[in-house]
């Protein structure tokens, strides 16, 4: 991070629900952000969309959000002191989203800032972060869709590369497809998907016959899908925000091809999409571990999606950095590594971006229940 420090290897007794969870970390003796440790709480404010087209989203990374500081405060909070969130909704819109967080910075005072669940509007914050010297960690935005850098800013979401072997499976299971088409999302986030998909398309021999991308979250995606059935290809790649909604066109447009996606379980659960919708559908996703699903769904009663593992992840992330240095939480970061929900979590590798490394899989979603992975 520009800074030379000394590592100082050692085992650190970690209190509460932190030592329940037996996670070892690496400790480093160094200074950075300060922590105001004069108040008896943690303050942790969150940028969130809580209204908008990210609330849904949202809503399950702020039931994680509540339940990590639930167990924790439960076990003593950290160093005797409880996690407080401080909530401010960005509205789903770059502009809102800045000035719910100078609110957090200048009003609130919070110690650190949770935000926000995607890229266009997790941007903006990051000069902001740099400027006020405020640790920003966003749960969910991958690295390739990430635009400016600050040593204050740092991300649990996957690595859009995490994505490659099930793309690459996609093509193995399949392997009569030799055209496709993108239907892309037309952002950061969306183009770097559609990079990936093009170059294992390549690597496979798949020819990419074309591509049409929208931005317009209220889209039907009927004029993108009718010009894509006209292409004819034997597959499509669709990396768009809304999967559901660009499969209900392929259904109602008769389309038939194999289709490679994003996320359905998200369409699934958050929006009541139908299983029998997915029928030619592989998808990619990180799926919660067992125990974690029981756990989420056992206090709210849904199952829990991408979201709602990261959120939870963040949190202990947070507590661990401040167990280190309850001083500084920028360089108490730089020494956390532990198991999180789907793999292991690794600020200590000095990377802020890449802290979550675990790969992704294919997999296919079951008529009945649950979802099945495609090996």
């Amino acid at each position: 991070m520009g800074m030379s420090r000394l590592v100082c290897m050692k085992n650190l007794i970690i209190s509460g629900a932190l030592a329940v969870a037996g996670i070892s970390l690496l400790g480093y003796a160094v200074f950075g952000q300060q922590v105001d440790t004069t108040r008896e709480t943690i303050q942790i404010g969150v940028v969130y969309g809580l209204t908008g087209p990210a609330a849904s989203w949202t809503d399950y990374g702020k039931k994680a959000l509540e339940m990590a500081v639930e167990e924790i405060n439960a076990g003593g909070g950290v160093g005797g002191r409880m996690l407080v969130l401080v909530i401010e909704d960005s509205k789903t819109n770059p502009a809102s989203s800045a000035s719910a967080f100078q609110k957090l910075i200048d009003a609130d005072n919070v110690d650190v800032i949770v935000g926000d669940v995607w890229s266009f509007i997790t941007n903006p914050l990051i000069s902001i972060a740099d400027n006020k010297r405020v640790v920003l960690i966003s749960p969910t935005v991958m690295d390739k869709s990430i635009e400016g850098e600050s040593d204050y800013f740092y991300t649990l979401g996957h690595t859009v590369g995490g994505e490659a072997d099930a793309v690459r499976t996609f093509f193995d299971v399949n392997s009569e497809i030799k055209t496709a088409s993108i239907l892309c999302w037309n952002d950061a986030w969306g183009k770097a998907h559609s990079v990936i998909f093009r170059e294992i398309a390549a690597e496979k021999g798949v020819h990419i016959v074309g591509e049409e991308c929208t931005g317009d979250f209220a889209s039907d995606y009927r004029t993108e899908m009718g010009k894509i059935k006209v292409q004819d290809a034997d597959a499509l790649l669709l990396t768009a925000s809304y999967p559901d909604v660009a499969l209900r066109a392929y259904t109602n447009l008769e389309m038939t091809q194999k289709v490679l996606t994003l996320y359905i379980a998200d369409a699934v659960e958050l929006r009541d999409m139908p299983r029998a919708d997915a029928q030619n559908v592989w998808f990619i996703d990180w799926m919660p571990s067992d125990g974690f699903v029981e756990k989420f769904k056992a206090k709210y009663g849904v199952y829990p999606i991408l979201e709602a593992q990261n959120h939870y992840d963040v949190v202990y992330a947070i507590a661990h950095a401040l167990e280190n240095n309850p001083d500084s939480i920028v360089e108490g970061l730089k020494t956390v590594k532990f198991e999180g929900v789907d793999g292991v979590i690794d600020f200590a590798q000095g990377d802020n971006i890449t802290v979550n490394k675990s790969q992704a899989k294919l997999y296919r979603v079951n008529l009945e229940n649950g979802y099945t992975e495609v090996k």
